[in-house]
């Protein structure tokens, strides 16, 4: 399912119509990290775009049953076999009881089914040559998106961007081994250059639950760790207030590192991914917001001081996840006007506030006084009452109307053994081999809180200190200098330059999107990944992983640690910290500007992120680096988009630096195989390299897509031209008299629109030329007899 899935995708990205390709990023996202039915999802709107590019008989079975074939009556469609098998796993083996009875009854029709899905989506199955190729009627296809280990079929758990790479995770097919694996997902592969059309981080994925299909669309962080345990009577108390309708908040509250996000965001990953039975209500939007103290704004750093400017940041982020073009009107820092104006436009494009769910993490920072706290719970009243139902976490329990979720420490039993599993994550030996006993009376010591277990985990590997020690060595820290501990703990083991970007960003501060963390990166010679693998492993802060995206909220002790780690460095070192913080801030700066500002262009979608918005302004002002630096940016963001590379292509060639617009120009046509803007610009720069063959074969591409032929005849006559004047005129007398061929044909093919007069007097220049360099000739080699050019019609 998932390899025929996945070359699918791939078949209707390379041959399918424009309009169907603009359609495939939300088929990409589900393949990202895939669940229930997104298989089917992805084969079932694939299937109707690859019939109308033209091969109308894939899998004739799929609809319908094709009279032709002979089939029994009670035989059905193989989407609706699909659809019962995955209805009857999520009844019994994914949720419900597994009985001898059950298991027996499925073993009496799951392998004709399983059968019935080899021999029928057979014909979307690659056959392994040199790499994995696709044939069908449209043509041999090379498929990028998946691979197959030392001839073994795999099944990829999940797709995810570390630093500026894709990687896929998978699991080899083996009934022995099943042995995990890893591969790099070029940029251009069809499934990554779909996921990148769209500018938002909103995923969408499809679940079966009971006979209802749900399919919801979401922006909520990866599950924040791999050792969740316990939690069992809070998930149950989450799932009662999820069912009850009527009930608009939940708040979930507990002590500071006992797990709240943590338990939120188990809890909602695994209803994404079909962990649940028994779920009553089906939103069809989901929205996690995390509180900030600070923000980027276009005049720099801002201080979010109060419930009033930080609510109505909460309420732009949702809506920038649906509209990503919002104007100034949206700017205002009063959430009042601005709930109204979210609930307005989100019922004009068809939701509900029942259909909406909003996680609003940390709540306790946005209000401090008594005053701050009533305005809290006013503001929190009118979004669930008009945006939609509610969840937040706090340290507090928020004196508004909710469902309460209280998160307590962790039982001791339940304590130990999360020790005991991280032990062997961290390779603390002493808390592996530890007995039971022992393993409780170490968590009942800190108290339940996963956080300081997971600290004296760490401190453990770290340090291969003993358990008592390490247990001594958490306590003796008094809850202010347990921060510190963890600091230079983490410091100590780090690298040098990976020092350097965490001082970079303390000093940048506030809420930090992965753009600032990648130039922070960037400047000081480090790889993004790497980098981020070192974060990890620090409790500087908060990572919110989206997939696509990611940002980071640096913890204020961990900011005031790294302020005077900065204080300690040499004064050279300061000033090199200083300019690259001031770079990264007026870049920041640069690009929040342009997400408000309004871009114009023939192709609109060219333009559609805020790194490509910031690109035509600065061209539009004639700063060429900073233009240039915008669309590198704006390409590494958006790789997929052939209209941006052509505009960035185009810029390059009128700048003169021909050999590098060669190569985005190429890239612009292999994201773009049927656009012919794309194909006449990489023809127009070969023209300008004097390279007759690559010229004449983009500016033939480009005619065969829909560009005039008089253009292109041009171009080519360009071409031959350079070419005759790099390589000697006297060598090159046909590909002038070629050159002038084209130019006639150039003349008595146009159609005389408004670009007719422009034209001829390009075409006259180059008649101009070819004649001076054929005078020129003649005087240097006192040549007596007439050279044979062909003159143009118009000439004679």
């Amino acid at each position: 399912m998932q390899l025929s899935a996945t070359c699918a995708l791939e078949l209707c990205w390379e041959c399918g119509e424009e309009e169907d390709r603009q359609n495939l990023t939300d088929l990409a996202k589900r393949l990202m990290h895939p669940s229930d039915g997104d298989f089917f999802e992805v084969l079932d709107r694939s299937i109707g775009i690859i019939r109308s590019a033209g091969w109308n008989g894939c899998i004739p079975t799929w609809y319908d049953l094709p009279v032709i074939l002979d089939l029994p009556k009670e035989q059905k469609a193989l989407r609706q076999v699909i659809c019962d098998l995955n209805k009857e796993r999520n009844n019994r083996p994914a949720h419900g009881v597994v009985a001898y009875d059950s298991i027996l009854s499925t073993l009496q029709w799951l392998p004709d089914v399983s059968w019935r899905l080899i021999n029928e989506l057979k014909e979307l199955l690659p056959i392994k040559l040199d790499s994995l190729v696709l044939k069908s009627c449209l043509g041999d296809l090379t498929i990028k998106s998946i691979k197959i280990d030392k001839g073994t079929a795999i099944v990829v758990r999940k797709y995810s961007k570390g630093g500026s790479s894709w990687r896929a995770q998978y699991q080899v097919l083996d009934p022995v081994t099943s042995h995990e694996g890893y591969f790099d997902v070029d940029d251009n592969a069809p499934l990554i250059a779909a996921l990148h059309q769209s500018n938002t981080a909103l995923k969408s994925s499809t679940i079966f639950v009971g006979d209802k299909i749900w399919n919801p669309s979401h922006l909520i962080p990866f599950k924040q760790t791999d050792t969740f345990e316990g939690r069992n009577k809070e998930i149950s108390e989450l799932i009662e207030w999820w069912n009850d309708k009527d009930s608009r908040t939940c708040i979930v509250f507990g002590d500071g590192g006992i797990g709240k996000t943590t338990l939120v965001l188990e809890f909602l990953n695994d209803l994404l991914d079909s962990s649940f039975g028994g779920i009553e209500w089906f939103p069809q939007l989901m929205f996690f917001y995390s509180a900030k103290q600070t923000r980027w704004g276009v005049n720099g750093l801002e201080y979010l001081s109060g419930v009033v400017p930080s609510i109505a940041e909460s309420v732009r982020s949702l809506i920038s996840i649906l509209d990503d073009s919002l104007g100034r009107d949206w700017m205002k820092e009063d959430p009042r006007p601005l709930i109204d104006k979210a609930s307005t436009f989100l019922s004009e494009i068809g939701l509900s506030r029942n259909e909406i769910l909003i996680v609003l993490d940390n709540t306790e920072t946005l209000a401090r006084t008594q005053a701050q706290v009533d305005d809290l719970a006013k503001v929190l009243r009118q979004i669930a009452i008009k945006l939609g139902r509610v969840i937040i976490t706090s340290r507090r329990r928020e004196k508004i109307e909710a469902f309460p979720v209280q998160v307590p420490k962790l039982e001791d039993k339940t304590g130990a053994v999360l020790l005991k599993r991280l032990g062997g994550v961290y390779g603390a030996q002493s808390l592996s081999s530890a007995g039971d006993s022992t393993l409780t009376r170490v968590s009942k010591q800190l108290s339940g809180k996963p956080l300081l277990l997971d600290v004296l985990a760490r401190h453990i590997s770290n340090s291969g200190c003993g358990i008592e020690q390490g247990v001594q060595a958490v306590l003796k820290q008094g809850r202010s200098d347990l921060g510190e501990f963890l600091f230079e703990d983490a410091w100590s083991r780090m690298l040098s330059t990976h020092k350097e970007v965490f001082l970079v960003l303390g000093q940048v501060g506030g809420a930090i999107a992965n753009q600032m963390a990648a130039w922070s990166c960037a400047e000081m010679g480090v790889q993004l990944d790497d980098w981020l693998e070192s974060f990890g492993e620090t409790k500087f802060g908060t990572l919110n992983d989206y997939g696509a995206n990611f940002d980071i909220n640096l913890n204020p002790d961990a900011r005031e640690y790294l302020t005077k780690k900065y204080s300690e460095i040499a004064e050279k070192e300061r000033v090199r910290i200083d300019s690259t913080v001031k770079k990264i801030r007026i870049k920041h700066q640069q690009l929040l500007r342009a997400e408000i500002s309004e871009v114009t262009d023939r192709v609109s979608f060219a333009f559609r992120t805020s790194a490509a918005k910031a690109a035509k302004i600065a061209a539009q002002r004639g700063q060429v680096d900073e233009a240039i630096m915008w669309y590198e940016e704006a390409a590494t963001a958006d790789p997929g988009n052939y209209a941006l590379l052509d505009r960035f292509a185009w810029y390059l060639m009128n700048h003169k630096l021909l050999d590098r617009a060669f190569g985005i120009a190429k890239r612009a046509c292999q994201a773009g195989p049927a656009d012919a803007d794309a194909h006449f610009t990489a023809g127009m720069i070969a023209a300008r390299l004097a390279n007759i063959r690559e010229a004449d074969k983009y500016l033939d591409l480009a005619n065969k897509f829909g560009k005039e032929l008089h253009l292109c005849m041009l171009q080519k006559a360009r071409a031959k031209l350079k070419y005759a004047i790099a390589n000697g005129i006297e060598k090159n007398i046909i590909v002038l008299n070629e050159a002038l061929d084209q130019l006639e044909e150039a003349k008595s093919s146009s159609n005389h629109n408004y670009t007719y007069k422009k034209h001829l007097d390009e075409r006259k220049r180059i008649i101009d030329n070819i004649n001076a360099l054929i005078s020129k000739f003649k005087v240097a080699k006192k040549v007596k007899e007439p050279i044979i050019i062909r003159k143009t019609k118009n000439e004679l």
